[in-house]
């Protein structure tokens, strides 16, 4: 799998915000297009999205999920927790219409939105993928899950429930403190 950034480097931005070589080099999976800088300021944009991501992700509570299905487009908010590659996974019930809709059509997109206080400045991410049905999540997941809902050491399954996981193929990153309101986008798998 080839991951690409696109549009998200600029020299401008790799030499008033990051430090080249002392970035850690990323794995070969990562691919760069569209690129005017040094194989270092990239890389240096690319882990700075994702710790952009990640930061998003863990202060984030609800994932707002858009499915489609033969009534048409429906929004879940949803519970949810993430693991290191920034797949994003939820518990849900196959009878609910969003559940129902992945069966027919995987794909799927969602917002995360966190504000700062007191300055009211929001971050968020917007994202699409392929959403898939799981037995069990990963270690990493399950631990932030169980301590996000309710602070226990473990996390089962009621009944009829199921793992839910959203793999996204392109994240949007709204950074308002930093950016204003310009998205960067990371083009994934």
């Amino acid at each position: 799998m080839v991951r690409t950034i696109v549009n998200t480097c600029t020299h401008q931005v790799c030499e008033a915000k990051h430090v080249g070589n002392l970035v850690p080099k990323l794995p070969r999976k990562y691919k760069v297009r569209n690129c005017l800088t040094p194989t270092s300021a990239v890389q240096s944009v690319l882990m700075n999205l994702k710790v952009q991501i990640q930061h998003i992700l863990e202060q984030g509570y609800l994932l707002s999920l858009a499915s489609v299905d033969g009534g048409g487009p429906w929004v879940s908010d949803l519970i949810y927790t993430f693991d290191d590659e920034v797949n994003i996974y939820w518990i849900s019930r196959p009878e609910f219409r969003h559940s129902k809709a992945f069966i027919t059509n995987p794909r799927g997109a969602g917002a995360i939105t966190t504000v700062e206080k007191p300055l009211g400045k929001g971050m968020g991410i917007q994202l699409e993928g392929t959403v898939i049905v799981l037995a069990q999540i990963p270690k990493d997941a399950l631990a932030r899950y169980t301590q996000k809902r309710s602070g226990k050491t473990s996390w089962e399954l009621e009944p009829g429930e199921a793992w839910y996981k959203l793999t996204p193929t392109s994240i949007d990153i709204i950074n308002e403190p930093e950016y204003g309101f310009v998205k960067k986008n990371l083009r994934l798998r």
